[in-house]
């Protein structure tokens, strides 16, 4: 993500913050052939739960693509059950790392499965970021959604906007 973010333009320091250490490690690989991005991206090995930089309260923005899947099949490779399964990261986690890491009125993006809608939009409430923007990711007009993206806000007031939907091709404005 931290990598797509240079791509688009974003020159600002950023923490990529990842659990996995081979995935972290593929960051700071990257960012070896890209000096331009490795000036400002920085790779975390660090679970984000305990994840406290000396900016914390200080970001502006914090994105995450967290485990989607509360129950059913697990792959049999620990790494890949970990990065789909809420078997140690659970969207309450994550919604409090936001708002650790967040100033007031930073923005918090993150992706979730619609089945989860309700549960994440309490999260968020919980965790003192108020859901601002959502849209529902389809695969063609017709199809139901398969995946939403939201945007919240650190103490901020009531007032969700729902989005047109996202269809292949189109890339979200935010």
């Amino acid at each position: 993500m931290a990598l797509r973010w240079h791509d688009k333009g974003h020159r600002g320091p950023c923490d990529g913050v990842e659990i996995d250490r081979q995935a972290s490690g593929l960051l700071a690989q990257s960012l070896e052939h890209c000096p331009e991005a490795a000036a400002h991206i920085r790779p975390v090995w660090e679970d984000l739960r305990t994840f406290s930089p000396p900016g914390r309260g200080s970001y502006d923005l914090v994105a995450c693509n967290p485990p989607y899947f509360t129950g059913g099949f697990q792959s049999a490779d620990p790494r890949r059950a970990a990065a789909r399964h809420e078997n140690s990261c659970t969207i309450g986690d994550v919604a409090g790392c936001a708002a650790r890491l967040l100033r007031d009125g930073g923005k918090f993006f993150l992706c979730h499965r619609p089945e989860h809608l309700s549960r994440v939009l309490c999260a968020l409430s919980a965790a003192g970021l108020e859901p601002k923007r959502l849209r529902f990711v389809k695969k063609s007009p017709e199809s139901a959604p398969w995946l939403f993206l939201c945007e919240a806000q650190k103490g901020r007031k009531p007032g969700l906007v729902l989005l047109p939907d996202l269809l292949p091709g189109e890339y979200p404005s935010y």
